[in-house]
Formats: C-alpha cells, structure tokens, sequence
C-alpha cells in the first residue's frame, strides 16, 4: 500500500490522492457499466473509502435507468396493484419503516414539501404519507420505478439523474437520500444539485452503509466492495460532504437494518440544516482507515475458505451456480471456481435473466428442471430459501450444495 495519484477524484473532499486497500476482480459480464477490476482506496485526505473507477456517472445512470432491480417488483413473489408493499422484501419494509418513523419524529410540519431522491417503486413515501406527511415528491433514474411511485401514490414522480435534477422540480424543505449515495460515483454534483434546491433552513436525511463497522457484520468476502456500492462513508464523512456546502448535523448516529432474513447490516444517518453561516472543514477519519484496512483483512480469510471449500467439494462434474449476484461474480473470478465444469447459471430475478456471466447466459431456474449434477447455491444471505427453491426444481437426482455447508 502507497499514496498515488488516483483516476477518481474523492467523493467527499474532491482529494486526488489515496491508498489501495484492495483490487476486487469480478467475472466478465455484459451488464452496462460493470467493470471487471476495481481498485479500492481510502483519500489520504479524509480516509472516505470508494472505488477507483474509470466509469463516467452517465454510465451508472444508464445502468439504473435500464436494468434497475429497484424497478423489479417481481422479485418476491406474484406482483400486486392493490398493495405495491406487498412488493417489496419484508427486510426492506422493515428498514424503510424505521427511516419514516424517525423523520416523522424529527419533521414535525406534516405539509412541508419532501423529496424522496432514489425513491425506487415508491414504498417510503407511501410510509410517509402513513405519517401524516402530505406534500411528498418522488425522483429516481429509472422511468418505471418513478411512474410505479406515481401510480400507486398519486404523487409527482420525476425520472432524472440526482447529479443534475429536473429543472421544473421546484424547491424542497426536506431532501431524503436512504441508502443512494453509495451508489453515485460523482457525489460531487449530486451533493451540490440536491443542495441547490433545498429551501434555506431546510433539512436534508442521509442513510448510508457504516463503513465503520462493515467487519462487525461480515457474511460474504468483501460483499461491500460491489459493483452497486461505490463509496463506504462514515459519519463524519457525511459531516464533512454536506458541511462544505453549509449544512450542519442536529440530529444522527448508527443502526442495524435487516437486509435478509435473520442478517443485519450497519447503517449510519443524519439529519442536517442548511445554513448561511456554516462551513465545515476537512478532517481525516483515522477510524475509518483503520476499520476498511480490518474488513480487507477479515474478507481475505473468508474468501480462502470459500476457495478451499469449493476445491473440496466440487469435482470434474457438471455445476450449475444458483445466483448471479456480486458473490458469484467474485468467487468465478477470485476462487477456483471459474475452472471448475461450470455448465448453467440461473437466477430468479428477471433482471438478472439475459446477462452473460464468463460466456454463460443466466437463465431462468426452470433451466434446471433436466439438469444432472451438482447446483451450488450462490448466496451467503440468502442461502437457506434458495436452497429450498432449487430443490422443487431439480429433485432427489441432483446435488444441491450450500456454500461453506
């Protein structure tokens, strides 16, 4: 590890300089925006971790626009008009209701004008509207995410890119950015467009993965350092993001969201005040330094014993992977799985189906229905439902294998 000068420039202090915490290699894949080798690095600045991308924000844009799995509302199960949160995972309900009840708490004008920014199909602001709050507007990249919201919510709803907002979406006394941020490689100019149409005195909430603490909730080998997730801030990062532009916290801290069943993920949030009159320096976050260089630590051990339980269990014979999420593109990429027999890829998300992963369309998991073999069920989070799914379709003729099971 060494100061270099980096392709990204910091998403927090704008620091062309940090240091290389890890090179993450994924398999080749024909989704938009991907992008096989990935360096990791913290500034030397401020320590805000992230990755070193060579993409351009249009590109994530179009990646969110056309293949969003936020749009995807068939993922759980039959699609309902008469409920769209009977859409939604219950873990991510679960997190969202616990975001409205705080604003709820914290907001107590229940006409001020809200901007839900990375609304997706819509879920919190129906859960605000539950609260009383009657003045609630969507914006998301994806155009059915955003007409989903303003179908089921009778709500304005703007498709558009948080970098640069819709220039006919008016001024809000609330900005809400849950779990977005992490996702935009140029925070930059999402901060200073979100920033620009805040009222003065006017509120912005931000929810982001705890960087600080992604060693305490390991599951999967470097699952934070994925192809979606592109910044790991602290705290005080965000202190610092929105200081600079002349928001004070009043209101903060760190929780634990579910994320699937029976797992839970740390998340840290804040409340902050635009005001004239404030300007934060930037400082640097040693604690967060020390916490990536921990989970880079923690996710090497993990991923050898994936390595060698795949070495172990798996042979000559034809294996089909079940998922083609992040885990399955790093362990084809990083274990000796990619030379492994690998036959057929499936996967039940209809945004995944079509994708090529290392050659290997994703499929359908009906796919399977004449496979003979070994399925690998390719997900630490999801592993016990998955692994029931697979074995309605393949039967007692074919071995269905758990990782690290």
């Amino acid at each position: 590890m060494g100061t270099a000068r980096l392709n990204r420039m910091c998403p927090v202090c704008e620091s062309e300089f940090g240091t290389l915490l890890h090179t993450q290699r994924f398999a080749e894949s024909s989704d938009i925006g991907s992008q096989a080798v990935v360096d990791i690095v913290s500034c030397d600045r401020c320590a805000c971790g992230f990755s070193d991308l060579k993409i351009a924000q249009d590109d994530l844009d179009r990646t969110y626009e056309e293949h969003s799995k936020y749009a995807d509302m068939s993922v759980f199960g039959e699609v309902s008009d008469e409920d769209p949160r009977l859409n939604e995972s219950p873990w991510d309900l679960t997190r969202l209701s616990s975001t409205a009840n705080w604003i709820s708490q914290h907001v107590s004008d229940r006409d001020a004008r809200i901007l839900d920014a990375g609304c997706a199909t819509g879920s919190l602001i129906g859960l605000l509207i539950d609260h009383g709050f009657t003045n609630l507007v969507g914006l998301d990249p994806s155009p059915l995410a955003a007409a989903t919201a303003r179908k089921h919510y009778k709500v304005e709803s703007f498709a558009g890119s948080f970098c640069s907002p819709p220039s006919d979406i008016g001024r809000f006394d609330v900005i809400i950015l849950s779990h977005v941020l992490e996702h935009i490689a140029d925070v930059k100019s999402a901060a200073n467009g979100l920033a620009s149409i805040v009222s003065e005195g006017g509120l912005v909430y931000l929810e982001v993965p705890d960087a600080t603490r992604y060693s305490d909730f390991l599951v999967a080998p470097y699952h934070d350092f994925n192809n979606e997730h592109v910044n790991h801030f602290s705290l005080q990062c965000l202190d610092t993001l929105l200081g600079l532009r002349g928001f004070q916290r009043i209101a903060g801290g760190s929780k634990e969201v579910p994320i699937a069943p029976n797992v839970l993920y740390p998340a840290t949030f804040g409340l902050w005040r635009k005001s004239t009159q404030y300007n934060q320096g930037i400082h640097f976050d040693g604690e967060l330094r020390k916490a990536l260089e921990k989970y880079v630590e923690a996710s090497n051990s993990l991923l050898s014993r994936l390595d060698e339980w795949i070495s172990t269990n798996i042979g000559d014979e034809p294996v089909a992977l079940w998922g083609a999420g992040n885990l399955t593109l790093k362990l084809l990429a990083s274990t000796c799985l990619g030379a492994k027999n690998v036959r057929v890829i499936v996967d039940g998300s209809a945004q995944r189906q079509g994708v090529a992963l290392s050659g290997n369309l994703v499929h359908d998991p009906s796919e399977l229905s004449d496979f003979v073999g070994t399925v690998i069920v390719m997900s630490l989070h999801h592993s016990l439902s998955i692994t029931r799914a697979a074995a309605t379709v393949v039967g007692e003729r074919t071995r269905v294998l758990r990782l690290l099971r």
